[in-house]
């Protein structure tokens, strides 16, 4: 099978899916991370989290949590307090939320 074959196997040729957006090389900017989970709650997911959310550099990074879950607790509304931004998937589409990720300009993407 050609690379062409496979990517087209894989889905990678749908609209935006899978292609990286150019980097903004500005070594000013903070790095923009991504913490994209269902498990943003009382989960052993978010337990494992929290301490990187607590201990990253905010001079040198911005935090988003990407929750897809809808099942938030007084666990999630701590985990909210510790990112800069908070941002509910729940509703969306696999590709719409592919873009919102995209459209926020991310660095780096942690699926959890």
């Amino acid at each position: 099978m050609s690379e062409e074959e496979g990517v087209r196997e894989r889905g990678e040729e749908r609209e935006g899916v899978g292609r990286p957006r150019p980097s903004d090389m500005d070594a000013s900017r903070k790095l923009k991370i991504a913490y994209v989970s269902p498990d943003l709650r009382t989960h052993p997911i978010a337990f494992f989290l929290e301490p990187f959310l607590r201990h990253h550099d905010r001079s040198q990074v911005h935090v988003t949590c990407y929750a897809c879950g809808t099942d938030a607790d007084r666990y999630s509304d701590r985990l909210r307090g510790l990112s800069d931004e908070w941002v509910s998937l729940a509703h969306m589409t696999a590709e719409a939320a592919a873009a919102r990720l995209r459209a926020d300009c991310v660095d780096i993407a942690v699926d959890l």
